[in-house]
């Protein structure tokens, strides 16, 4: 490690819900315990609340106080959102200025705030890291993909979630590419509980947006639950695609049958209550709340989307995968897993072993080692 002074810069747009978010929180805390200088840049404002703990000692640096500009809270247009980020990268430019004694490693995560700091770090001595949190197919569009080609060529690492994940960046990136997953936090033993057999609740976990599918697992759910009448769904998240969700409900007549509680802070009770998980997006980066079920020994179902799935689930041995959009196939498999008790407790007592490939512990080290290896 450099002799001289080292001091994290971790920036995200903010400490909302959401994967990114959490994993940051977690890694710049780990970190500050470890002795290291951390800060934690966000484009938000004092006032705005964390969805997640972060450790005391590390360094706030909310931009939107500095710079209400700086903030996005709603839908804008593209022309707006240019505008935007070339403030953010004008604003985290002053952040690079080092003192002689002192070296400065930005780590940043999502492709948006990526392409501002990659931005903001040419043509400076700064360490830069970089780190993609869901398939880079479809994390930008073509002006963004363009950007984030160019730009990333100043990244000295590049960290993808998967080993897929480094196979939809240029040819030209992939030298620099290193595939850190998400941790997985260890639940004490004890299995799902005995409600979870007599409910037969089908949980759903994420974000209510287009590319989680959830409309699709509704439309799978209408397809099994005439086979069982204490069948129910519980689709855990918020997001835009609330209405469309709920009208779809409606629609197929399972008011009754289905609930969108919202977001969830503690989510625990949901997995405990479980019986099966379904997985449905159209793409993920690395998902997460697929490991959370698995790690409480839920058997799961998943659609072999780009990129995860395949890496975590090793087919009928700790998990069901189908055919992405294969909604028919899909709904044969969770079938399947409600009326054989016996594969669906195999399955379940295998989940949990993915919490070993991806505990906190191991995922630190490997972060740990990239900063090390950049300095």
């Amino acid at each position: 490690m450099s002799q001289k002074k080292i001091k994290l810069f971790f920036v995200i747009d903010s400490i909302s819900l959401g994967g990114a978010e959490r994993v940051i929180s977690q890694l710049a805390s780990n970190l500050v315990s470890r002795g290291l200088d951390c800060s934690l840049i966000t484009f938000d404002k004092t006032d705005d609340p964390n969805f997640y703990p972060v450790d005391t000692q590390i360094k706030r640096i909310r931009l939107g106080d500095k710079d209400p500009r700086l903030v996005v809270t709603a839908k804008i247009s593209y022309l707006r959102f240019l505008y935007i980020s070339l403030l953010r990268l004008f604003t985290l430019r002053s952040f690079t200025k080092e003192a002689r004694d002192e070296q400065h490693v930005f780590i940043s995560f999502l492709t948006h705030i990526n392409i501002v700091t990659a931005a903001a770090c040419l043509f400076t001595n700064t360490k830069l890291i970089v780190s993609e949190r869901t398939c880079p197919k479809f994390s930008a569009g073509w002006f963004g993909k363009i950007l984030r080609s160019l730009v990333y060529l100043r990244a000295d690492r590049i960290v993808t979630q998967t080993n897929d994940g480094k196979n939809f960046l240029p040819r030209q990136l992939r030298q620099k590419v290193l595939t850190i997953a998400n941790p997985i936090k260890q639940h004490p033993p004890g299995g799902i509980s005995a409600e979870a057999h007599q409910h037969r609740i089908i949980l759903g976990v994420g974000r209510l947006s287009r590319e989680k599918g959830f409309d699709r697992l509704i439309r799978i759910f209408h397809k099994a639950q005439n086979r069982f009448a204490d069948l129910h769904l519980i689709i855990v998240g918020d997001g835009p695609e609330k209405e469309n969700l709920t009208q779809l409900i409606c629609n197929l007549r399972l008011t009754a049958k289905v609930s969108l509680p919202g977001a969830q802070a503690n989510l625990e009770p949901f997995y405990e209550k479980a019986t099966i998980f379904c997985l449905t997006s159209f793409y993920e980066g690395f998902p997460n709340a697929l490991c959370e079920a698995m790690s409480f020994g839920i058997a799961c179902i998943a659609m072999d989307c780009p990129t995860g799935p395949s890496e975590i689930i090793d087919h009928e041995i700790n998990g069901l995968l189908v055919e992405n959009g294969n909604e028919t196939k899909f709904a044969e498999q969770l079938i399947k897993l409600i009326e054989h008790d016996e594969i669906r407790k195999r399955i379940s007592n295998r989940a949990p072993s993915v919490v070993e490939k991806y505990s906190q512990g191991k995922i630190n080290e490997l972060w740990f080692d990239t900063i090390n290896k950049v300095i």
